[in-house]
């Protein structure tokens, strides 16, 4: 006998109050299915009605206000942009663009002043008419989906808000303070290196030059340094605390890289490779994080094509790239793989940056052959193969084959197997190497597995201790010599980034890879 359903019987609105089941149980497995997929079709529909209700509400609200804002300032030539189309895997296209406010008032000192008038006016003036468009998420490119959650990983800041208004949130729920938590604990890290890192960047924020960069020695590179460590804690132009900073840091190297080409202070001598490759893959980053975003930044799109560009036309005759971007290499045609770390990072951002870049791919596969081809017998990466190996170039060879898909195929194994065998980390006893350590932290947390936790186990806390209560890190090594001397005046700013980026590690992941974490247990 069939039991009586025991609530009274709903009026439904997908099936008519007549052939409704007496229980939802008396379904069968087909009609079962059916019903719950014209529930959820109902449940979709009447969000969607909510949302669209809710955008009309805001958009008039807008509207209005825009229209007060013109009617007491008649001086005002209002910006004019129209989206024509966008796909899945194109750009907008811009008709037309009007950024800068024509006035009365005198012309800016500067690009930078100009272009900082311009993003203000963007955000706060523009009466633009925005479609309904649903952006679209290229899981496939960007890497939005892996075992957790990592991939462009940082668009948050803080936990004080997200990363815009039009930021999809796919992407913007991975940058709020719980999730930011959850990914510290599921990889061995605690709540104070969350702590610690906003420290950091409150530090950096006040060390911060009034052009907009950082540092004194090599502005370019410290500027650079200084956003991805931002960035890395999903700190944008958009963010409450630190989006003024970030801001004036991009306009800072995009100015630099309008005025001169490529974006290093000084001329092309060994430092210009590290410069450009650092800031071009800060550039990048933020072109890719903002483009999702409340606001524009005008030039960005143009100065991380142009940056792009010199990285592969100085690529060396094996794949690498030479002290001073000497195109062909050395004398014999050889690149260097400290050089080519950073240059690597850059073309890795910008293959998912969704700007067309001529021969990018090519440049980029080239480059993982020559770091393949740097590895000697027993694991270990060095400068180039025939010159001995080091523990520092092992990590920039072993993060090139990561980048380049590589990591499945031995080369990755090999390499971490000769790290853990010759490298102890440290960050006060003997002599600490903070660059290497940067490739190594981020090879060992995506291999994952017993050699992250054995690292992570001494390294996180090493880090912890090493910092000052103002934010900044303390010299490494104590007293003796320590690797970040090799920036000069520079040195509490690149140690302070270094530091920030590898606490960042567990949420940053790679920001714009698709490489999927795993755990490697097979590398001990």
């Amino acid at each position: 006998m069939t039991q009586p359903d025991p609530e009274p019987r709903r009026k439904s609105a997908l099936i008519p109050i007549e052939d409704e089941p007496a229980s939802f149980h008396d379904l069968s497995l087909h009609e079962e299915m059916e019903f719950a997929r014209r529930e959820e079709e109902r449940r979709q529909k009447q969000q969607a009605r909510i949302s669209w209700m809710a955008s009309v509400a805001v958009h008039a609200g807008i509207l209005l206000l825009i229209g007060g804002v013109v009617a007491v300032d008649r001086l005002m030539t209002a910006p004019e942009i129209t989206v024509v189309a966008e796909g899945p895997n194109e750009e907008p296209v811009i008709e037309k663009e009007q950024l800068i406010p024509q006035t009365a008032a005198p012309l800016p000192a500067s690009a930078s002043a100009a272009r900082s008038e311009a993003i203000e006016n963007i955000n706060n003036n523009a009466p633009v008419v925005v479609p309904d468009i649903q952006v679209p998420v290229d899981t496939g490119g960007i890497g939005m989906a892996n075992a957790m959650g990592v991939g462009l990983g940082a668009f948050g800041n803080s936990g004080l808000g997200g990363g815009g208004f039009g930021t999809p949130s796919a992407m913007s729920s991975r940058c709020s303070k719980g999730d930011r938590l959850r990914r510290l604990a599921e990889a061995g890290g605690a709540a104070a290196s969350d702590e610690a890192v906003v420290k950091a960047l409150r530090w950096l924020k006040k060390h911060q030059n009034a052009d907009g960069s950082w540092g004194g020695a090599n502005p370019a590179a410290m500027t650079g340094l200084s956003l991805l460590a931002h960035m890395g804690h999903c700190e944008t132009v958009d963010s409450p605390e630190f989006g003024e900073s970030v801001t004036k840091g991009l306009l800072y190297l995009i100015e630099l890289q309008q005025k001169k080409g490529y974006i290093h202070t000084g001329g092309k001598d060994q430092n210009l490779p590290y410069a450009h490759g650092i800031a071009s893959y800060a550039l990048t980053e933020a072109y890719t994080m903002t483009r999702y975003g409340n606001r524009r930044i005008p030039g960005l799109r143009e100065a991380v094509a142009a940056a792009i560009s010199v990285i592969i036309e100085s690529q060396a005759i094996d794949g690498g790239w030479f002290y001073g971007y000497a195109i062909g290499g050395d004398d014999n045609g050889r690149g260097d793989t400290s050089v080519t770390g950073w240059q690597i990072q850059a073309l890795n951002a910008a293959r998912y940056s969704k700007i067309a870049i001529d021969k990018l791919q090519p440049t980029f596969e080239k480059a993982v052959e020559y770091c393949k081809n740097s590895q000697g017998d027993g694991g270990g990466f060095g400068y180039r193969r025939d010159s001995g190996v080091k523990p520092s170039m092992t990590g920039v060879g072993c993060l090139c084959m990561i980048l380049g898909q590589k990591d499945r195929t031995g080369e990755v194994k090999k390499g971490v197997q000769y790290l853990m065998a010759n490298f102890t980390p440290g960050y006060t006893s003997g002599t600490v190497d903070l660059y290497g350590s940067y490739y190594i932290n981020q090879v060992l947390f995506m291999r994952g597995g017993a050699n992250w936790r054995t690292w992570n186990g001494k390294w996180n806390r090493e880090l912890l201790a090493g910092q000052n209560p103002d934010g900044h890190f303390n010299k490494e090594s104590g007293s003796g010599a320590a690797n970040s001397d090799v920036a000069g005046g520079d040195a509490d700013i690149y140690r302070t980034c270094l530091c920030t980026l590898m606490l960042e590690v567990f949420y940053r992941y790679l920001p714009a890879t698709d490489h999927k974490l795993g755990s490697f247990d097979d590398d001990k």
